[in-house]
């Protein structure tokens, strides 16, 4: 039997990408492949050990909406080319593999699924792409992981042998950096000084607000909640009626799960 060299394999690594490398640039992550090497006892008979014919191409990832990730593309690929085969067809020709994506806080919990548990089955030298998308999570550094947990090969390799390659992985850093909602601006239509009017903020673009509270005098006369959207506008609209002569100090506030911000105050005079 001919002897055949083991193919050297690039060893996985992490990439870190901050909230502003992917607002000014998009940042999309460069393949890595994540690589194992597989290493069952073979006799001169069987077909040569091989590395890792699963791989976990590194997620191109990017920040979503109000605190969240997207997972643009995840790519797992068999390369076939790892088996080393001198004879091309005898090696298998399909790998079930069963892979996710997942999204990992500092102290390696997973906090959230990108890509949910699945098996596809893969042909020689191709490759599944899957996308996704979470919202919500707090402020904070995020390592989103593309994972293969196990492939089985179809058929077995020459010799009868049954080949499970190494779970590989490759990964991308996040950072969801702390950002309170933009500053709401009020107005109102009180054009008659009467004592019924509507009080409007009006937050015309940047970071999102999930809640809203509306003080008069510093009173809560109204509150609710919004749905985020970064960076949409948001609007809020609040009745006020049968108000008094005398003069009303509002000030609306804006809150995400980062604070609050609130407006300048606006007074509103009734005269009528």
């Amino acid at each position: 039997m001919d002897n055949f060299a083991r193919p050297e394999r690039a060893a996985s690594t992490a990439r870190s990408i901050d909230r502003r490398t992917l607002l000014r640039a998009g940042a999309w992550a460069a393949p890595v492949v994540a690589v194992a090497v597989a290493s069952p006892a073979a006799s001169a008979s069987d077909t040569p050990v091989q590395a890792a014919a699963g791989v976990a191409v590194a997620p191109q990832v990017r920040l979503y909406g109000d605190h969240g990730i997207a997972v643009d593309s995840a790519r797992f690929q068999y390369d076939y080319a790892a088996w080393n085969l001198q004879d091309e067809a005898s090696g298998p020709t399909a790998v079930m593999m069963t892979f996710r994506v997942v999204v990992k806080n500092a102290a390696g919990v997973i906090v959230a699924t990108l890509v949910p548990q699945e098996t596809a089955s893969i042909a020689k030298y191709q490759d599944v792409e899957r996308k996704g998308q979470v919202a919500g999570l707090p402020a904070g550094t995020y390592t989103v992981v593309s994972e293969i947990i196990s492939n089985v090969f179809s058929p077995n390799p020459t010799g009868g042998r049954f080949f499970s390659s190494p779970a590989t992985s490759t990964s991308v850093e996040v950072t969801i950096a702390a950002t309170p909602p933009a500053k709401p601006v009020l107005s109102n239509n009180n054009w008659d000084n009467n004592g019924t009017f509507t009080v409007t903020a009006n937050l015309w673009s940047g970071v999102n607000a999930s809640g809203w509270e509306l003080t008069e005098n510093g009173i809560t006369v109204g509150s609710g909640a919004l749905t985020p959207n970064t960076p949409q506008a948001q609007a809020v609209a609040v009745n006020i009626t049968g108000r008094p002569l005398g003069s009303y100090t509002y000030v609306m506030k804006f809150t995400n799960l980062d604070g609050t911000t609130s407006s300048d105050p606006m007074v509103v005079n009734v005269t009528v």
